[in-house]
């Protein structure tokens, strides 16, 4: 069925450029915008991973294992710390004022923040490293492997734009550390125990606030 990968890709990217309709906090609850983004990426990655051959998703194009797996956990350990947990600790999440109306605030949407953060770190990595970097270089459109990593990062930049431009930029770049650990082990894994970490990270601030 050469129309189910563009319809695939269709899902990931048609919420993704629609993000500020279907994911804006304006108007919303939390917990229902949460309900949303899980029920997106819940869904779209089951029907990836039904309909595609696992090699496809969760082994990089053209890698293999190998000794690259030691070296790829201590850069992104390394770069975790001094990218993402450090900063929130220090600035006690001020960036997230900008998106005031998404991040958590009551113990119950902080454990709803925890459920998306999971859910996000599996299915964001299966439908923005795994199933889109094969989309565009390997079939069907076989594009150079430097474009299809660019068109991936930019759309995972555009659906995060619903937080506000500074969130949307930092995902794309975060698109791009992904990907090196994707393509640096040659698999999904570590870059989706990364991505959650992050995510998870973002409930730090808080918890920071209550010990001091």
């Amino acid at each position: 069925m050469t129309w189910l990968p563009h319809l695939l890709a269709l899902l990931v990217a048609g919420p993704a450029l629609a993000d500020r309709w279907l994911f804006s906090p304006r108007g919303a609850s939390r917990m229902g915008l949460y309900l949303r983004i899980v029920t997106w990426q819940a869904g779209t990655s089951a029907l990836i991973l039904s309909s595609s051959r696992p090699s496809a998703i969760w082994r990089a194009p053209g890698t293999a294992p190998g000794p690259w797996l030691g070296w790829t956990a201590v850069l992104a350990a390394m770069l975790f710390l001094a990218w993402i947990v450090v900063p929130l600790l220090r600035t006690g999440g001020e960036g997230r004022k900008k998106a005031a109306g998404f991040w958590p605030k009551t113990r119950r949407e902080r454990a709803g923040w925890a459920v998306v953060a999971v859910i996000s770190g599996i299915g964001e990595e299966i439908m923005f490293r795994g199933y889109l970097l094969h989309y565009f270089h390997v079939f069907p459109w076989q594009w150079d492997m430097v474009a299809a990593i660019g068109a991936s990062c930019l759309l995972f930049g555009l659906g995060h734009l619903y937080q506000g431009a500074v969130s949307g930029a930092r995902a794309a770049a975060a698109g791009l550390f992904f990907f090196g650990l994707f393509l640096g082990s040659g698999s999904l894994l570590l870059p989706i125990a990364a991505h959650v970490a992050g995510d998870l990270a973002g409930l730090l601030p808080s918890a920071w606030r209550r010990q001091r």
